[in-house]
């Protein structure tokens, strides 16, 4: 499941063109795959602990013949949540570091737009805008 969610989110975000839409939209999108994630992890928690009630719908369904206890059925579907979001945690991982150089990104905007005035503030505005121009040109 977390390897169809990463898929999905790298069709979502499309790597080639994320630094070239606008830093909201980018983090917007960057948000909602977060929260996609999240939701993930809240389920499995949830149904890991109604492991019992799965496997007595199951039953009553006619699709399981096991009958577990509640503490046999947790010990059956207990692997550590690191284990089982490992890929999931190194992606957003990423997910955030991208949201960090878009927060840098809106940063150095700012202060691209910044005018110093007095005494050597045309020198000091020209420095904060040559700053930004070379951040520009590392990220894009």
């Amino acid at each position: 499941m977390g390897n169809a969610l990463i898929e999905r989110c790298r069709i979502y975000l499309d790597a080639r063109s994320i630094f070239t839409w606008e830093i909201e939209e980018a983090m917007e999108k960057t948000t909602a795959a977060r929260t996609v994630f999240d939701q993930l992890r809240q389920f499995y928690k949830e149904e890991r602990e109604n492991i019992q009630s799965l496997t007595q719908r199951l039953r009553d369904a006619g699709r399981c013949t096991l009958t577990l206890s509640r503490s046999e059925a947790k010990e059956m579907w207990n692997p550590p949540l690191p284990v089982v979001f490992q890929k999931v945690n190194i992606f957003e991982k990423r997910l955030i570091t991208i949201v960090k150089i878009f927060q840098l990104i809106q940063e150095f905007s700012r202060l691209s737009r910044v005018e110093l005035s007095a005494m050597g503030g045309r020198s000091l505005t020209v420095q904060v805008q040559n700053i930004c121009t070379q951040v520009r040109d590392v990220i894009y």
